[in-house]
């Protein structure tokens, strides 16, 4: 098993740091999303739907959550539960 225990290490070293970029770099994310929606809503129309996938995105990353960004991506407080994982 040491192949996979090796990938199974270096997975979760990556997801560290996309973790932590993400973190790092969440409002230069979010602008980017929101010129993405603009340039989406633009070009293709469809302007309720992107906004709510921009929105949806934000709040993936953290963002738009009442109260301020948390900790971790994802919007999840440290600690917090995720319907039984």
């Amino acid at each position: 098993m040491g192949f996979l225990d090796d990938m199974k290490g270096k997975a979760e070293e990556l997801k560290n740091k996309a973790e932590e970029f993400a973190r790092e770099h969440s409002d230069q994310i979010e602008q980017g999303l929101q010129k993405a929606g603009d340039f989406a809503k633009q070009r293709f129309g469809h302007e309720e739907q992107v906004d709510k996938a921009v929105h949806k995105a934000k709040e993936f990353l953290g963002g738009d959550q009442p109260g301020g960004k948390p900790d971790q991506p994802g919007g999840e407080q440290p600690g917090s539960e995720q319907g039984g994982r």
